[in-house]
């Protein structure tokens, strides 16, 4: 019986968003997982629906939908909850300006590879229009802990 070796070091990636002056990136993975204890990517649009008709004919309909979230948990005191945090205050920032710009809102993107543990398989995330849905709760306590941040995509591509 063959076995499979799960190994969350066989998973890297990319997340950047762009500011009004800056384009700002953050790589992680591979034993450099940068406080990262989870990334979960769901779909939320059914692809598929189905009209009944009076006869009971089937009516497939697709949905070329591709929407979802994204949910990360990371410890609280990392650089990568820091990034997230610099990117939320940043887009609020220009949102809540005299001047209103909503044009970064959901400019994020994001790409993560997972290689099998033999390497004869990889799975490619590519997320793009990603956008907070909030901001991470904040949790004081006598030891440190984890924050979720839950993101919004417009568009998940996997290869």
């Amino acid at each position: 019986m063959a076995s499979t070796i799960y190994s969350f070091g066989n998973m890297s990636g990319a997340i950047a968003y762009r500011t009004s002056s800056e384009q700002k990136t953050f790589t992680f993975g591979g034993a450099e997982s940068i406080g990262i204890n989870q990334i979960v990517i769901s779909p939320a649009t059914d692809n598929t629906t189905h009209d009944i008709s009076i006869d009971g004919s089937i009516f497939v309909l697709p949905v070329l939908v591709w929407n979802g979230a994204i949910t990360i948990e990371c410890q609280q005191t990392s650089t990568f909850n820091d990034f997230l945090l610099g990117w939320y205050n940043s887009i609020k920032a220009q949102a809540t300006a005299t001047t209103p710009k909503f044009t970064n809102w959901a400019n994020a993107s994001m790409s993560i590879v997972k290689t099998s543990s033999s390497g004869t398989s990889t799975v490619k995330h590519t997320v793009t229009g990603i956008s907070p849905q909030r901001l991470a709760d904040k949790t004081y306590a006598a030891r440190g802990g984890t924050v979720v941040w839950n993101l919004l995509a417009a568009n998940i591509i996997d290869q």
